[in-house]
């Protein structure tokens, strides 16, 4: 059992997707996740400078969805950090999933659904 969004952003494993976010999260230069409030941790999102890629950092790994116009945000975020990103993390390619997730988001706006996590 596992993680699956809609336009194909994600299929895999939870802890799969919560590393890969651990990895944006220290690309972009913000404090661990699990510093952040809804991680376990007390530092409250709105005291982070502004940066749209919080949209994917503090949403549920499993339910929800990021709405059509907020996808185009993530995916223009997720395009700025693609090279600060490692091709290999222990077991999955950091960048090749961040790639993937641009895909899927930019054709939930195209299509303007929204990107559905279930």
């Amino acid at each position: 059992m596992g993680l699956d969004t809609s336009h194909d952003a994600w299929h895999g494993a939870y802890g799969t997707f919560n590393q890969w976010r651990r990895e944006i999260a220290k690309a972009v230069g913000m404090p661990p996740l699990f510093d952040m409030a809804g991680f376990g941790g007390n530092i409250e999102w709105s005291t982070l400078v502004p940066n749209d890629i919080h949209i994917l950092l503090s949403h549920s790994d499993c339910d929800g969805e990021i709405s059509w116009q907020d996808c185009k945000l993530v995916a223009d975020e997720l395009t700025k950090i693609l090279d600060k990103l490692p091709n290999e993390n222990f077991y999955f390619s950091v960048k090749s999933r961040a790639e993937q997730f641009i895909k899927g988001c930019m054709l939930a706006y195209e299509l303007k659904e929204d990107l559905d996590f279930h």
